[in-house]
């Protein structure tokens, strides 16, 4: 039956879609391919289910089993309008067995290239420790003062450069000899006070978690207020000092270790603070700035 008298049929209401069929195209990993047809046998459509699927598909639609087609190509292009999905999967296959047969053997040779890098630090550095890969406290340090394009003079002292190494009664002909023998950066320096506030924490919550400062005495608890608690200004007037010289200094070698020492101060204000509600509460505070 042709598609138009099928299409005819259907017009008429005479086309039975009652009868299914089922044909057997193949197996392939288990899996079961058949064409499938409603009314006629040989308008169908190719289908693929597992061995269980197919036989519960078969009892649902109550099918007839038609005879495998009889027909033998020795080459995918004399099928011609018997084309099926089916064959384009096997030429394709066929076609992959051909190239992995054309295929040679490869042979890939690895070696390591050591690639020299054209520069290995920076021009001002190469002038002060000559070509070669330099620490990175010489990077975060030497020759990082601004000396040009500061644009303004200070509104306040019109007189001085915002950078001026007049503003100091040091003199230096170079700014950078001075060096730290820790060699603080940014980086080392927060990371070796972090680790400093951990066995800080550490401590504290040792004495307040077994009750220790109930076991000193009452003249011992006073002595560590009145002599520890004052010091807390000192810190306080630390801060400010070396607050002032990091923002008046010049040179980033000279400038930078007060910065550090100056927030050092401040942490050790704060601890010692936190040592005096522990020993005291907030009175132990107030007495000492009364008193110190």
């Amino acid at each position: 039956m042709t598609l138009t008298e099928l299409g005819e049929n259907i017009a008429d209401k005479s086309f039975d879609t009652r009868p299914r069929f089922v044909r057997l195209t193949g197996e392939r990993s288990g899996f079961i391919e058949f064409d499938f047809a409603i009314g006629e046998p040989d308008i169908h459509i190719e289908m693929i289910l597992s061995e269980q699927a197919f036989k519960e598909f078969c009892e649902n639609n109550n099918v007839t089993v038609l005879e495998p087609r009889a027909h033998h190509h020795e080459k995918v292009e004399d099928i011609g309008f018997e084309w099926r999905l089916s064959d384009a999967t096997g030429r394709l296959k066929s076609k992959s067995t051909e190239k992995k047969s054309e295929r040679t053997d490869m042979q890939i040779d690895m070696k390591t290239v050591a690639i020299e890098p054209q520069r290995k630090t920076f021009d001002h550095l190469k002038a002060r420790f000559g070509d070669k890969v330099p620490s990175r406290y010489q990077e975060a340090t030497y020759d990082l003062q601004v000396e040009e394009n500061m644009h303004y003079r200070p509104t306040w002292d019109p007189e001085q450069n915002l950078y001026d190494k007049e503003l100091s009664k040091i003199r230096m002909e170079d700014w950078y000899a001075l060096k730290d023998p820790r060699q603080f950066y940014y980086s080392t320096y927060t990371l070796s006070r972090a680790r400093q506030q951990e066995a800080m924490e550490s401590n504290f919550k040792f004495v307040e978690s077994r009750g220790l400062v109930a076991l000193m005495s009452d003249e011992l608890r006073a002595t560590a207020l009145d002599l520890l608690l004052p010091l807390r200004h000192e810190n306080w007037s630390a801060n400010l000092n070396n607050t002032f010289i990091c923002g008046y200094g010049y040179g980033t070698a000279f400038t930078q270790p007060c910065m550090y020492h100056a927030v050092d101060n401040l942490g050790q204000a704060q601890y010692l603070s936190r040592l005096g509600l522990l020993l005291g509460g907030k009175q132990s505070l107030a007495n000492a700035k009364k008193n110190g």
